[in-house]
């Protein structure tokens, strides 16, 4: 194994029961101040009086499921970070209160005031954008617009996408480990990106084959077992990041991956391990979603999520697009104007 599984509990300063412990492990638990918490980019409230002084939901989608002599390390309500956003926090006969900044409200300061007003429909989500005072909607599929309320007119369809940095589709393809067929066709201005991610990309051990563009060329990226430091890499010579209509043809067979570019430029990899199965069936387009960022998905492979247009994607050679409908989870698309 060569990584590390972060997916199950985690425990902070010991375990329920530290007789349990083995081999070298310590016996005793963690003494002294933990302020901060964070875990793959999501980031867990050590709030000691959490649910006691503060009705607001976790925004984080982390949370501490139990816990045992742990008690407060600032000595008072205003410790650490109570108040977030630059309010200021202020004590008082009922334990705190927070003044907020104009932007923002709620008793930890932790609502942005356009996204509560405005809000996103469609169950869209708010992301908030103070420094410019305005907010991004984050879309779920089928709508699009400023604040998701407009119906896209390409969700049966085989229609171009447009994403803008913050999108996400993701689908599952056909089960064959052994060969796998991608076409598709993209412009981009971007000259640092990841277009597509075929693998789970949970683990550094998980099989991949990716396609984005690295320093304004076209780069291939394919794994067969073992672990990231084993992946292939080759990339084109000419640069396709000048915003105009470009087709893709990857074909991998076994070890071997053959890539074709607008017909005219093509390159190989061929993976040196012994394993000929491509274990990947789930196909992320333009990043993994407002939650994971792409550098850190992709093992600093590619630094930023897909920006431009994208479509005529298919998984056969006989040519058939694959419909938007069968879309799993989608984010934040729009139609691609031409």
């Amino acid at each position: 194994m060569f990584a590390l599984d972060v997916t199950s509990s985690i425990y902070l300063g010991g375990y329920p029961n530290m007789g349990i412990m083995v081999g070298n492990l310590p016996s005793v638990g963690f003494t002294g101040c933990v302020r901060e918490f964070e875990v793959n980019d999501l980031k867990f409230d050590l709030d000691y009086y959490w649910g006691e002084r503060s009705p607001e939901v976790n925004p984080y989608d982390v949370t501490i499921h139990s816990a045992s002599n742990v008690v407060d390390c600032d000595g008072n309500y205003c410790g650490f970070n109570t108040c977030e956003n630059k309010g200021e926090c202020v004590e008082d006969i009922n334990g705190y209160h927070c003044n907020c900044l104009a932007q923002w409200k709620g008793p930890r300061c932790r609502y942005y005031r356009q996204c509560s007003s405005v809000g996103c429909h469609d169950n869209g989500v708010c992301v908030a954008m103070p420094w410019i005072n305005d907010h991004e909607c984050v879309c779920h599929w089928g709508w699009e617009g400023y604040n998701c309320d407009v119906i896209m007119d390409t969700m049966s369809g085989y229609s171009n996408l447009q994403f803008v940095g913050s999108s996400y589709l993701r689908l599952t393809t056909p089960q064959n480990s052994t060969e796998t067929f991608l076409s598709f066709s993209f412009k981009t201005r971007k000259t640092d990106t990841m277009i597509l991610w075929l693998g789970e990309s949970q683990s550094s051990e998980d099989d991949h084959l990716a396609v984005g563009i690295k320093n304004g060329r076209v780069m291939v990226s394919v794994q067969l077992g073992y672990d990231f430091d084993h992946k292939e890499i080759n990339m084109t010579s000419a640069f396709y990041n000048d915003d105009k209509w470009h087709d893709v043809i990857v074909t991998q067979h076994g070890r071997n991956v053959d890539v074709i570019v607008d017909k005219t430029e093509k390159f190989k990899l061929s993976v040196k391990v012994p394993f000929d199965q491509l274990d990947a069936h789930v196909l992320h387009i333009g990043g993994f979603g407002h939650k994971r960022t792409v550098e850190s998905s992709t093992y600093q492979l590619f630094s930023s999520p897909f920006g431009g247009c994208f479509g005529n994607l298919s998984f056969s050679k006989n040519g058939n697009f694959v419909p938007w409908s069968e879309a799993v989870v989608a984010e934040n698309l729009f139609s691609c104007s031409d």
